[in-house]
């Protein structure tokens, strides 16, 4: 039996923190104590202050890697997918340039706006990239990319810059989101005891993939919606099996994911979008 590794504990939310490494576990019961994922399980470019809050609005310069640049754009839906990127970039001559903005509204032809500014310098940087030869790859993803139109808009604008561009939608929004932790720690088995369902709202999904399919020529996406909610329907699962066992789909009490589930499960999807 593995030893079990406490990674976050504070001590007020420590029932909905603890992390272990898991034994094996049959795919139809998961005992909550071999579940990983917490509260806090946040990107990691929250930390290096490459995820932007608040007022700010000028975008860091750091990469992570060495070789063809990739940036990340977009606002925290758009952030969640750092920790996966990060991984599928490391081995294949990727460097990731992190570039979210909680509540961001990354949209071209920018606007004079916190946003607008912001999107602005972040096209400045993908520019230089294309103008040195690096031939950059965008990931662009999250909320607030407006219409479908709008978003052929942006994209058109990227591709012109010299950039190859792929759509990620949101993820999907699960209903009663604040429920999950503490059902997946109480639960005997969180597969099958610890279910939710989606709202009605999609969170600008709709306007991705018609954008995806309507743009000449078409733009790569990768939906979230069919990987996180996994079967038919109606209620799905929030535990998934990753790569080192169990892990929480969603973070905390909010509708974003987890950086381990974004590292162990979605990796390799986005690996097809930056080779």
């Amino acid at each position: 039996m593995p030893a079990a590794r406490l990674l976050v504990a504070p001590a007020l939310i420590a029932a909905s923190l603890l992390v272990v490494a898991p034994p094996a576990a049959s795919a139809d019961g998961v005992d909550p104590s071999t579940v990983r994922a917490t509260q806090l399980d946040e990107p990691f470019h929250y930390a290096t202050g490459d995820h932007l809050t608040g007022a700010r609005e000028v975008p860091t310069t750091r990469r992570y890697g060495y070789g063809r640049p990739v940036f990340l754009v977009g606002d925290s839906m758009a952030g969640q997918l750092a920790d996966g990127l990060r991984r599928s970039t490391a081995g294949q001559h990727r460097a990731l340039l992190p570039r979210t903005k909680s509540g961001g509204i990354f949209r071209l032809p920018a606007g004079d706006s916190p946003s607008g500014r912001w999107s602005a310098r972040v096209r400045s940087q993908i520019r230089a990239e294309a103008r040195d030869g690096r031939r950059p790859i965008v990931v662009l993803a999250g909320r607030g990319l407006g219409t479908s139109t709008q978003i052929r808009s942006t994209v058109w604008r990227l591709r012109a810059d010299g950039a190859t561009v792929h759509l990620v939608t949101a993820s999907p929004l699960p209903a009663d989101v604040a429920t999950l932790p503490s059902c997946v720690v109480a639960s005997s088995s969180p597969t099958t005891r610890c279910r939710f369902r989606l709202t009605d709202a999609d969170a600008g999904r709709s306007a991705t993939l018609t954008a995806a399919r309507q743009a000449s020529p078409r733009i790569s996406v990768l939906d979230l919606t069919p990987i996180a909610a996994r079967g038919s329907g109606p209620t799905y699962s929030p535990v998934h099996t990753g790569t080192d066992g169990p892990v929480q789909v969603y973070r905390g009490v909010s509708n974003h994911l987890t950086a381990t589930w974004s590292r162990e499960v979605l990796a390799g999807r986005l690996a097809t979008l930056t080779r």
